[in-house]
């Protein structure tokens, strides 16, 4: 198996930087994230897409669009983050949204396997 996907679905209400979708490192190679957030009652839609590619503990990611209807509504952050006796290794899509309002985002993750 090459190439898998998964989705992953969040809310924000607040300004902070929050985890949006986590992904355990073990047997990757390299992500496609493709994100839509919506801020209902506003009329604001954000479309973004980023390519990441990992290798040990090594991380890149590119910006590859974004946009938006009515205004941007988040900035958008990937990190490597190491495991720990309890947790694996992973890669995390961080989201800062630019207002307190209520925003729905809908993530497509498509992995790529080792």
């Amino acid at each position: 198996e090459f190439r898998t996907t998964e989705v992953c679905f969040a809310n924000t209400t607040s300004t902070s930087n929050v985890e949006l979708c986590s992904t355990p490192v073990a047997d990757l190679s390299a992500l496609n994230y493709t994100i839509v957030g919506t801020e209902a009652g506003t009329g604001k839609r954000q479309y973004a897409r980023f390519d990441a590619v990992y290798y040990d503990t090594n991380l890149s990611y590119n910006e590859i669009s974004t946009l938006y209807v009515g205004g941007v509504l988040a900035d958008f952050d990937i990190t490597y983050v190491p495991g720990d006796a309890f947790n694996p290794a992973r890669i995390v899509l961080w989201v800062a949204p630019s207002t307190t309002n209520s925003i729905t985002y809908k993530v497509l993750i498509d992995k790529f396997l080792d």
